[in-house]
């Protein structure tokens, strides 16, 4: 996964691959929004791939800035707000009853 420079805005959310055990998806948030507090059953993975995010998991409030990576073990609470436009592929081991709520486009402000 490559930087997306201007084609950020048009570019959607995705599922990149999904099997049994693991989910790689693309996830994409533009400068100002937020992916509300969830939480999956497995350990994920955020990577900065572009941009710059703030991550809140329990107690913790961190930034991540591009190439930074960072690992959360299952069932910890977190959120995203980002503080620039932001390109993260995530990972997740799949369990029971877990959904990808984030493979959709979201809306660029020109189409709203």
């Amino acid at each position: 996964m490559r930087p997306l420079g201007s084609a950020i805005r048009g570019t959607c959310n995705a599922a990149l691959f999904k099997e049994d055990r693991l989910e790689v998806m693309r996830i994409i948030l533009l400068s100002g929004e937020s992916m509300p507090t969830h939480a999956v059953d497995g350990p994920i993975t955020v990577q900065c791939i572009e941009g710059t995010i703030r991550i809140i998991a329990g107690t913790a409030n961190r930034q991540l800035c591009t190439g930074d990576l960072l690992y959360l073990t299952g069932e910890v609470a977190h959120e995203l707000h980002a503080l620039s436009d932001f390109v993260n592929p995530a990972d997740h081991r799949v369990g029971e009853g877990i959904e990808t709520t984030w493979a959709r486009c979201k809306p660029t402000p020109s189409s709203r």
